[in-house]
């Protein structure tokens, strides 16, 4: 288990470390801690990919808020759980997906009651799954949590993830819509089969998934949105 703390006070940052200590020596499980005094020392620092981090949202520079927006463009899957002095701040949480927020100063009930959460959702999770595409002649196994969307034009089809985009055999996108349908995959129109893991906002008929803003054909768009509001209300 690997977890971030970002958190600009020296006595919050060994208060929290106390507690994960003991924490994770009675659900008897190993987990190694990463302290970060800034956002700015965290993107420059880390290397390793976390499981949960813990984040002021008060701090000189980036604060909690910006630095959660910039973690979510790359990763959908690492729980989030704010530290904070006030709660209004806290509430904006919901925008990036974040599984809670603690009011300092820490107590360690609240946050072993939080921990609690954390570790049934990671544990609930199925294995990840792949899928192979070809690029340049070589396969190439691709996460599906880093796939952004399907898309077809003129019956060429295309995976866009995080990081590129590659050309795709498929016979149909109605067969791509039953494969990954369990994989919380919605399409916003004929064109696009849209990852809800990877929607950022919704303003009129757009949808911006990734960096990319996708066209919501009026015909899906009660039912699009009614799924990405439930994807968002049982993650």
């Amino acid at each position: 288990m690997n977890i971030a703390i970002i958190e600009d006070e020296t006595n919050v940052q060994n208060i929290i470390k106390e507690y994960l200590s003991k924490y994770f020596i009675n659900v008897s499980t190993n987990a190694v801690f990463e302290v970060y005094h800034s956002g700015e020392d965290f993107f420059k620092r880390a290397t390793s990919e976390f499981d949960i981090i813990l984040l002021d949202i008060q701090m000189p520079g980036i604060n909690g808020i910006e630095i959660a927006h910039k973690i979510r463009t790359s990763d959908n899957q690492v729980i989030i759980i704010f530290i904070t002095s006030l709660i209004q701040y806290a509430l904006m949480g919901y925008k990036v997906q974040a599984l809670d927020y603690i009011i300092k100063p820490i107590s360690y009930k609240t946050l072993s009651f939080t921990l609690d959460r954390a570790l049934h959702i990671i544990e609930k999770r199925p294995a990840e799954k792949s899928v192979l595409v070809n690029s340049n002649g070589t396969s190439v196994k691709v996460a599906v949590s880093e796939i952004t969307y399907f898309e077809v034009q003129k019956h060429r089809f295309f995976m866009h993830t995080i990081e590129k985009t590659y050309n795709f055999a498929a016979r149909s996108m109605k067969e791509l819509e039953a494969i990954y349908a369990d994989n919380n995959f919605t399409k916003c129109n004929n064109c696009y089969l849209v990852n809800l893991a990877h929607v950022k906002s919704i303003k009129k008929d757009i949808v911006t998934v990734g960096n990319e803003e996708l066209v919501i054909s009026r015909p899906r768009k009660k039912d699009f949105i009614a799924a990405v509001t439930n994807y968002i209300e049982n993650t």
